[in-house]
């Protein structure tokens, strides 16, 4: 990084061949006052860096020992370093581009959410370290209220951008240790690691409130006047040991707050068997109608 180095490495990356300047000073238009200076004698050299052919900077050398001015030996030497620092270089930028791909892969592009898959990874392990250290662990399913609707009346954009504002809610309303996930259509999936269910129950309630209270595009002609979601709640525990167990419970609990009005929080009842699902609901209600 110099000033100095603006104008020559320029030149050096636009010709990809290195410049031996002996003395700065001979050089006209190419001398900046001592103070202006980033380096302190008057010998440099600026060197091309190519990876693969591609100009990819220009490595600036100056200032050397004892004060001298740099030679046609310096200049080989650089020559043996440049291609291991290419190849740095090179080895670096596919680690950033192998980085950027695995982002892609687990991130939802419309609401810039986790996908499914990875949620249900976070999922399983989580399952894990909780039978291994006897963590409490909850999970979330959360479902756009009448958004079929919504979708069909006011278009695809709209659905897109409701979707988008819904992901949005949930992420400002989590901590950074929890995981949101677009789970499918506007069904999202949320995991809390190291949470009991009382601590699930009021973030629930603080998303749900969020969603309600967050101007949607066309939101009082919804049925309840406003974008809303319901939630199902389960807890990780002796009869809820398994990651589809956990995200079947979430599901019942989440049949459940449809059923009961829509724009509600509800949690599920371990002692209920899942075949009783419709006759006698397996969630317990602890929300209220929005």
């Amino acid at each position: 990084h110099m000033r100095l180095g603006d104008g020559v490495a320029g030149a050096v990356l636009s010709e990809g061949r290195p410049v031996v300047v002996r003395d700065v000073a001979a050089v006209p238009g190419w001398d900046p006052a001592p103070s202006e200076r980033s380096y302190k004698t008057n010998s440099f050299i600026s060197y091309p860096i190519m990876v693969g052919g591609r100009k990819v900077g220009v490595l600036n050398v100056t200032d050397k020992a004892g004060g001298g001015a740099y030679d046609e030996l310096d200049l080989g030497l650089l020559d043996l370093i440049a291609p291991q620092m290419a190849l740095a270089i090179d080895r670096a930028e596919w680690r950033q581009k192998a980085t950027q791909f695995q982002l892609l892969s687990i991130t939802d592009p419309l609401t810039a959410l986790v996908n499914r898959r990875y949620l249900e990874e976070r999922l399983s392990e989580e399952v894990e370290r909780s039978k291994r250290h006897r963590y409490s662990m909850s999970f979330m399913m959360v479902d756009i209220d009448d958004f079929k609707a919504y979708n069909d009346k006011h278009g695809h954009q709209a659905g897109d951008l409701a979707l988008e504002m819904t992901a949005q809610c949930l992420k400002s309303a989590l901590r950074s240790a929890d995981v949101a996930a677009r789970y499918g259509g506007e069904e999202f999936s949320i995991l809390l690691p190291q949470t009991g269910i009382g601590e699930a129950l009021v973030i629930a309630e603080r998303i749900r409130r969020r969603v309600e209270r967050t101007h949607f595009p066309h939101d009082q002609l919804q049925p309840l006047g406003a974008v809303t979601v319901s939630i199902g709640i389960s807890a990780f525990g002796v009869d809820l040991d398994t990651p589809a167990s956990v995200i079947y419970a979430a599901d019942q609990a989440l049949y459940v707050a449809k059923s009961r009005g829509k724009n509600c929080v509800e949690s599920f009842e371990h002692k209920a068997l899942p075949e009783a699902a419709e006759k006698k609901p397996s969630a317990e209600k602890k929300g209220s109608q929005g």
